[in-house]
């Protein structure tokens, strides 16, 4: 059994397709850009040109009224000088009034008529129309268009009742539609002239000031993720093409940059995983090759231990900079006393500072509640003592302060230490993924390199900040972080802590 369609869904499909055909029609800039041109211009011309032409008829029927004025007039005052109307009209005297009034306009096909009290005419210019219209019941001086005639007349004497005769003045209103007839020719042709023209000027108009946007998308067009060197063109004209070309070339530096540093990164992590796992291989390889005593047997299971720890540190420690990288880290998931977080990290290495004669201080905390999760602040500050006690040779000071900053709503975690410097050269990078200064390469000194760029993802990822100080000798950390009545400090809620949280704090 064949079903049909519905007709209101058809009717609906057939809408779709026709807005569909529009849409895809009118999609192109260059196009829209067109239709508006068009349309601005269109709707320009029609309202200038209509007022032109409402302007020109005023014009026109103002100069014939006013003609026709004049002439009521003359003929009025010849009629009934000063107003004082004779005691008899003479028929010859009024004929000859009428055709010295209407000499020289018979171009406007112009007439004077005097007519009595009671409608009668006493004289008319041989070229007066026979269908004139009746002036007796029109208003004085008030030009009218009756039948295709603008006329005028006027009572005489002037304010007298009763009328004693009646002067009118008149002329064909065919005059003024004739000319407006051809201002309308005029109209209509420029138009049809703007209809054509506007598309045309607009296509050429949009052409100029979309090449520039073809001209960027081409080149973004070309962009590879292997080949980002190109950048969109700047023309120098400071417009919001210009702008927007910078914009993109300053994102496509960014791009750049982050692409080269995560190809620095994986290399380095290539190379991290590789040595240990290539010692872990030989060991075994060599280990395998003959039999060996139990206690070679344990020795190297107790250094495969060792390896596969040192392993896990460093991959558990690239899982915590992809978390932030990929906006996965838990920051503010709790209110906390950050006094809390510092005390428990430096009880847990003082330890290590008296084996290594280090005067460690820790006794200017104050309480900072902040929002944030503590097994990844507890980390940034492991991290930090850590390389602190590190790179402090005997003898010398660790110094833990923490205070807060009431102007700026944060608090300041600051670490310093009396050990070797950072190289002034060295510092810009000494946040970067795998860097180790020379302080660092030393056998003595094992460590990641991965410490110090996860500080800055967790400080950054709670909204804070931290900068780092260093000359010949000492070197100055200082951590801040909005405290959790500051806007900055954003509530998330509070999830269980990843695998890569609980990580060794080495750098």
């Amino acid at each position: 059994m064949i079903s049909h369609r519905p007709r209101a869904t058809v009717r609906s499909l057939e809408a779709v397709t026709k807005q569909s055909w529009w849409r895809r029609t009118t999609r192109p800039l260059r196009v829209r850009v067109i239709l508006w041109n068009a349309g601005v211009v269109l709707f320009t011309s029609l309202t200038l040109l209509l007022a032109v032409r409402v302007q020109v008829e005023f014009t026109l029927r103002a100069e014939l009224d006013g003609i026709l004025l004049d002439e009521l007039e003359e003929a009025a005052g010849e009629i009934a000088p000063g107003n004082n109307f004779p005691a008899t009209l003479d028929e010859v005297v009024l004929t000859r009034i009428v055709d010295r009034e209407t000499y020289g306009h018979g171009h406007l096909q112009e007439y004077v008529e005097i007519l009595s009290a009671d409608g009668e005419v006493l004289a008319i210019n041989r070229t007066a129309p026979l269908n004139r219209p009746s002036p007796m019941e029109l208003p004085n001086k008030t030009p009218l268009t009756i039948g295709g005639y603008r006329i005028v007349k006027q009572s005489l004497p002037k304010n007298t009742q009763p009328a004693r005769a009646v002067v009118t003045v008149g002329a064909q209103a065919s005059m003024i539609d004739d000319q407006m007839r051809t201002l309308d020719r005029i109209v209509i042709l420029t138009a049809l002239t703007s209809l054509i023209a506007a598309p045309l000027v607009g296509y050429w108009l949009a052409g100029k000031a979309i090449d520039p946007v073809s001209q960027m998308t081409a080149t973004a067009a070309g962009l590879h993720p292997e080949k980002l060197d190109e950048r969109l063109p700047i023309r120098g004209t400071g417009d919001e093409l210009d702008q927007l070309a910078m914009t993109v070339n300053q994102l496509l530096d960014r791009i750049f940059a982050y692409l080269q540093e995560h190809r620095e990164s994986l290399a380095n992590a290539a190379h991290e995983l590789r040595s240990p796992l290539a010692a872990i291989r030989s060991s075994v390889e060599v280990t395998l090759q003959q039999p060996r005593p139990v206690a070679e047997y344990e020795e190297l299971l107790e250094s495969i231990i060792e390896q596969g720890a040192a392993l896990e540190i460093l991959v558990n420690q690239l899982l915590l900079i992809s978390e932030s990288e990929r906006e996965h880290l838990e920051t503010h998931s709790s209110v906390l006393d950050l006094r809390d977080v510092v005390s428990r990290s430096a009880s847990m290495f003082r330890g290590v500072a008296e084996l290594k004669e280090i005067t460690f201080t820790a006794d200017d905390l104050r309480s900072a509640e902040v929002a944030g999760n503590k097994f990844h602040l507890r980390e940034v500050v492991n991290n930090l003592l850590d390389n602190a006690i590190k790179f402090t040779e005997t003898g010398g000071t660790v110094r833990v302060t923490l205070q807060e900053d009431a102007g700026a709503q944060e608090a300041v975690l600051t670490i310093r230490d009396s050990g070797m410097g950072i190289a002034a050269e060295d510092l810009p990078r000494v946040f970067d993924r795998f860097f180790r200064g020379d302080r660092s390469r030393s056998r003595d000194t094992p460590g990641t390199g991965l410490g110090l760029a996860i500080c800055k993802a967790v400080v950054e990822g709670h909204g804070g900040t931290i900068r780092v100080e260093s000359g010949a000798s000492g070197t100055m950390f200082e951590v801040r972080l909005p405290l959790a009545s500051h806007p900055a400090s954003r509530r998330i809620s509070s999830s269980e802590p990843s695998a890569a949280s609980d990580t060794s704090p080495h750098n």
